[in-house]
């Protein structure tokens, strides 16, 4: 047992960006799986750890935090990663988190919604809704690619800084989910929704290629579940 301890599911997008993190700047931990479609979650157990019965969710020396943003620049200041990852200089730092506070009501916002409403809600028996998907969750995505495109990376390879960091990886792994579009028989899929943005094409696979092998494992959860789906159509 190392002293930090992983609480996630890897079909969480904000658990990937923390797994992401750890297993690219090779910081020991310990894992601990908790599996959202088990309802794992709420159960007493993981309750008594995290009362808010979200993931991620981190134990270090004995202190709990939630919340991905929070855990991965805790992360990048507590252990000794390259400076990149999370910078000391005061004006890249703030670049850094002013795009970590601007993903949650972003491309999160919109994006999350949009699957659960398209479909992980038709297929866990929870309530949905088809209007919200097209009216609110699709246009703001694309409202995010559009500024991801035009602002973070008009100029840059990457998001904050010019440099892979913190930043990239949260946001990577929530475009990633967009992935679970592709099992309804609908448009757009997600080829055609990044068809208009060719610099977030090529952000996302340079942070695939930064990231590595580490990448493919933290979505095998994800891609698996999108197979599983496409085969019960």
């Amino acid at each position: 047992m190392t002293d930090l301890e992983f609480y996630g599911d890897l079909l969480s997008q904000p658990s990937r960006s923390v797994y992401l993190f750890l297993e690219c700047t090779g910081i020991p931990y310990t894992m601990h799986s908790i599996d959202l479609t088990k309802r794992e979650s709420r159960t007493p157990e993981y309750l008594k750890i995290n009362p808010q019965g979200h993931v991620p969710y981190i134990v270090d020396k004995g202190h709990g935090m939630p919340e991905s943003g929070a855990i991965l620049m805790y992360l990048a200041d507590s252990r000794k990663v390259d400076d990149h990852w999370f910078p000391k200089d005061l004006l890249a730092r703030a670049e850094v988190q002013g795009v970590l506070c601007w993903h949650g009501s972003a491309l999160r916002a919109g994006g999350a919604s949009l699957v659960f409403n398209r479909v992980l809600a038709p297929r866990f028996g929870m309530e949905g809704s088809s209007e919200v998907a097209e009216r609110f969750s699709l246009p703001r995505v694309k409202q995010a690619l559009g500024e991801m495109e035009n602002c973070f990376l008009s100029n840059h390879e990457y998001l904050a800084a010019g440099e892979i960091s913190i930043a990239d990886l949260l946001v990577v792994c929530e475009l990633e989910m967009l992935q679970m579009l592709d099992v309804e028989d609908k448009s757009p899929k997600f080829d055609e929704l990044l068809a208009d943005y060719p610099r977030v094409r090529a952000w996302r696979s340079r942070v695939r290629e930064r990231c590595g092998k580490p990448f493919d494992k933290a979505h095998e959860r994800m891609l698996g579940t999108i197979k599983h789906f496409s085969a019960k159509q």
